[in-house]
């Protein structure tokens, strides 16, 4: 007991010369506890009891369901056709902007190719 008691004494008297100490006290001991109470002891909020005592998420429809909680699904949605579609358009215009470049390419080479000709003539 005499121990505990002069160990103390020696840990209160080396902080009140260094009161930076007590900072480091106040976030090692306190702020572990504030957010052990906060977390473990808090209830729940009373919106979620309602839901639970009411069985409110089980009231709403098949089809209400799907659209307050969506998920991955492989069924068609109303979105994706229009998705699709938009993807093949720009696809279309990516390959017709790509058959534009080669054929201005081959153009140009070919006249690179009639000039070397005239030059030699």
């Amino acid at each position: 007991m005499k121990g505990t008691v002069l160990f103390c004494r020696r840990i209160i008297n080396y902080s009140n010369r260094n009161p930076w100490l007590y900072a480091v006290y106040v976030v090692v001991v306190g702020l572990p506890l504030v957010l052990i109470v906060t977390f473990c002891c808090s209830g729940s909020t009373p919106e979620k009891e309602k839901d639970a005592k009411t069985g409110a998420a089980a009231a709403v429809s098949g089809d209400e369901a799907k659209k307050l909680d969506p998920k991955k699904t492989d069924e068609v949605q109303e979105d994706d056709e229009e998705e699709e579609e938009e993807k093949e358009e720009e696809e279309e215009e990516e390959e017709e902007s790509d058959e534009e470049q080669e054929e201005e390419q081959i153009v140009k080479q070919r006249k690179s190719a009639r000039n070397r000709r005239a030059r030699k003539e």
